[in-house]
């Protein structure tokens, strides 16, 4: 059974700061990175994004699957990132402006 995204909370939060991002920076949604994870602070610091970074946003599913199907969906929509990432713990999603990503004016 697919599970479709709108159907959680999760997704129009995590839809919600992205469509921010864009509208805020100016930038087409290829400019968002969005994956999943289940240590949200540990996946930050791979990222090489800092805990204070207001371009970093993420949200909690109840189930990993939910998470997924946020993920797959962004994807689809056109934000970066790639399937098939994290493990059954993952149940955070995440997304944050790609460095370089909006230009000083």
């Amino acid at each position: 059974m697919k599970i479709h995204p709108y159907n959680t909370s999760a997704w129009w939060e995590i839809s919600a700061f992205i469509d921010g991002l864009t509208r805020i920076y100016n930038v087409p949604l290829s400019s968002i990175y969005v994956g999943i994870t289940g240590d949200i602070t540990k996946r930050r610091s791979d990222h090489g994004v800092d805990s204070r970074d207001r371009t970093f946003g993420s949200v909690v599913c109840r189930h990993v699957m939910d998470a997924r199907a946020i993920e797959a969906e962004l994807i689809e929509r056109g934000c970066d990132g790639g399937p098939g990432g994290g493990d059954n713990s993952s149940v955070y999603v995440y997304a944050f402006l790609k460095p370089g990503a909006c230009k000083a004016a």
